[in-house]
Parts: structure tokens; sequence; C-alpha cells
């Protein structure tokens, strides 16, 4: 039987860091609550990132753009990356928000990023920032 309400594709991140770890506690304790889809590989390869680690974060990141635009799945969550290494693999954004805005044709400042728990909700006010290389331009009309 299928559980109601969205299916939620879960990437692993870099399989260098922490993400395979965290998303197999997802798994183990929401999968029976929620409708999960795994996407990527999700062996832990823990240790320093590699090439081949960032071209599978890398990749799950591209699947997920078709996973999402065929409907199979309605959300997806990502692990966490290495940004330095997914530069060497092709990834020329600065973080998955931009990655996403570009894949589906939404300009850069039409979208946010959101951090989800269980009694707290927040929006960020901007998306990957890199303190020292541009202003941060917060003002009346930009928040």
């Amino acid at each position: 039987m299928r559980k109601k309400g969205p299916v939620v594709g879960i990437t692993w991140g870099d399989p260098a860091g922490v993400g395979p770890e965290l998303a197999e506690h997802v798994f183990r304790k929401l999968g029976r609550s929620f409708s999960l889809y795994r996407i990527g590989e999700g062996k832990r390869r823990p240790g320093k990132p590699t090439l081949a680690g960032a071209r599978m974060a890398k990749k799950a990141l591209d699947e997920s753009v078709g996973l999402l635009r065929s409907g199979e799945i309605q959300a997806v969550v990502n692990g966490p990356v290495s940004k330095e290494w997914l530069e060497k693999v092709g990834f020329h954004f600065p973080g998955q928000t931009e990655f996403y805005a570009k894949a589906f044709g939404v300009k850069p400042d039409d979208v946010t990023m959101m951090m989800i728990g269980p009694r707290l909700r927040v929006a960020l006010a901007s998306t990957t920032c890199h303190c020292g290389e541009r202003s941060w331009g917060f003002g009346p009309g930009r928040l």
C-alpha cells in the first residue's frame, strides 16, 4: 500500500561526508511513515572528498531534477556536498538552490533555501553567499 502524501527524494550527498549516514538514519526512522525515494548511490566512503565522490553527488542532483520533472517525486532533500569538489567535476553553482533554480528556469533571486524541523521552520534571507565575494545587499526592499 502506498503511503499518502508527497514522495520525497533524498540524495546522499558526498559519500565521504555525513550525508549517507544521515540518509540511512532518515530511512530507518521515517521510511515507514513517509514516502521516501533514494536518489543516487548509498555507499559510505568516509574520509576525504574525491573526484569519484563528487561525480556521484552531481549525478544524484541531476537525477533528482529528472524525477521532479516527471512527477515521480514532489520534493527533494539533499545531503551535504563538498562544493569545492563538485566544482572540479563541472558543477558551477554556488549551491544546490541555485542549481535547481536554473534547472527549472527560475531566477536565482526568486528562490530560497528552507530548513524544516519538528518545531521550527526557517527560510533564509539569501541563498548561498560567500562572505567577502559580494555585498550582502540587505535593505528594506530585499527582505
